[in-house]
């Protein structure tokens, strides 16, 4: 059996323990400077362009999220004799699609970013489902 590429922690949420996690930690800042400079560029102005990107580096913050819940150590919530135990409630989880939903609302009027929200919800929810599962 591999490692897997994160660790949790005792509390809450996971840290990296391969070279394979400290690359996906890379890749989401990278993806999250590259949305930023994007953003700017095209907006001009700092304000417009922090609105246009919020879609955007939420689908990166998602996506990551999904492949760390996938190739990551599973919380064993509840157990404490286990290495991966973790004190939180599963349920805390749930908060990720949640918090994305009030921006959502912002941007009703452009359709891609409606999907680009939606999509965001639905892969924060695959987490959920993931850290939840039984093996």
């Amino acid at each position: 059996m591999t490692k897997p590429w994160f660790g949790v922690h005792r509390y809450w949420g996971w840290y990296p323990q391969t070279a394979q996690g400290y690359a996906i930690i890379a890749l989401m800042f990278l993806g999250f400077l590259s949305v930023g400079i994007y953003s700017y560029l095209g907006a001009g102005d700092i304000t417009q362009g922090l609105i246009e990107a919020i879609p955007a580096l939420s689908l990166v913050f998602a996506l990551t999220l999904l492949i760390i819940s996938l190739e990551g150590a599973k919380p064993a919530f509840g157990h404490k004799d286990s290495p991966n135990y973790s004190r939180d409630n599963p349920s805390a989880y749930l908060v990720f699609p949640f918090l994305f939903l009030a921006t959502a609302v912002l941007f009703v009027w452009s359709y891609l970013q409606l999907f680009a929200f939606a999509l965001v919800i639905l892969l924060l929810l695959q987490v959920y489902r993931n850290i939840t599962a039984k093996e």
